[in-house]
């Protein structure tokens, strides 16, 4: 009995560990002219040189926007939004949550 209480263990640690490496990616755009938020941008997020879909979030009423359940790896981070230039970079995404801070969109 007492191998399978550390077989369980064992079990519960890295079942941690696998979900510490999905991280938060977060942001907020503002306008440029006014310091604004810009509600409703289409933000999409793919992985730097890999077949997978991209995912795609908006932003909220204060120009807030998140991506959930990010893995560690490069992506690009595109943004659009109607009467802006798009916005586009490149982010590498360690192992911890990633927050970009105000975007200015001209």
């Amino acid at each position: 009995m007492n191998i399978l209480h550390k077989i369980l263990a064992l079990l519960l640690l890295l079942t941690g560990f696998l979900s510490a490496q999905e991280l938060l990616i977060t942001g907020t755009l503002r306008d440029s002219t006014d310091n604004a938020p810009c509600i409703g941008a289409n933000i999409k997020l793919k992985k730097v040189l890999a077949e997978q879909n991209p995912s795609y979030t908006t932003t909220n009423n204060k120009g807030y926007f998140e991506f959930l359940s990010v893995k560690p790896s490069r992506y690009l981070l595109e943004i659009t939004f109607v009467g802006y230039n798009k916005y586009s970079d490149t982010i590498r995404i360690g192992r911890r949550n990633f927050n970009l801070g105000n975007i200015i969109m001209v």
